[in-house]
């Protein structure tokens, strides 16, 4: 009986903390414009670098085969979006924190996944969110 009350209570944490998680990154959405060109991704990635203090270049692109995310290619980086999603300011500001903090991790998946669900994505969440660093 013990063993499903663990259960239980993990189930009901698991979904709270995603709950927040999602609500915490979908909220500022709804009072932003689309960025909807190229050119406007670009600005946006390069302005919220800046914020950052990050000197080296990010690179944006709109393509339909992935999901939001940054990845390495060789020594740069690159954002993606997805054309068919909408995309918003703190959408890349989520990805572009992600660099800040985990440059070094991105496209590097061994081992790391508690870590990106536990502390990474929170992270970016509670930055794309608040503007807070952590």
């Amino acid at each position: 009986m013990k063993l499903f009350n663990i259960g239980k209570n993990a189930l009901y944490i698991s979904i709270i903390y995603l709950g927040t998680l999602i609500g915490a990154e979908s909220f500022p959405c709804f009072f932003q414009k689309e960025i909807t060109s190229q050119a406007e991704l670009e600005t946006v990635i390069s302005e919220e670098s800046a914020k950052l203090g990050i000197k080296e270049k990010i690179a944006g692109k709109f393509a339909s085969e992935r999901n939001l995310s940054i990845h390495r290619d060789g020594e740069n980086f690159t954002i993606y979006a997805n054309k068919e999603l909408p995309l918003m300011r703190t959408d890349v500001q989520h990805e572009v924190y992600h660099y800040y903090k985990d440059k070094d991790k991105i496209d590097n998946p061994k081992g790391l996944t508690l870590y990106y669900l536990l502390i990474a994505e929170p992270r970016a969440a509670l930055y794309q969110s608040t503007g807070l660093k952590f």
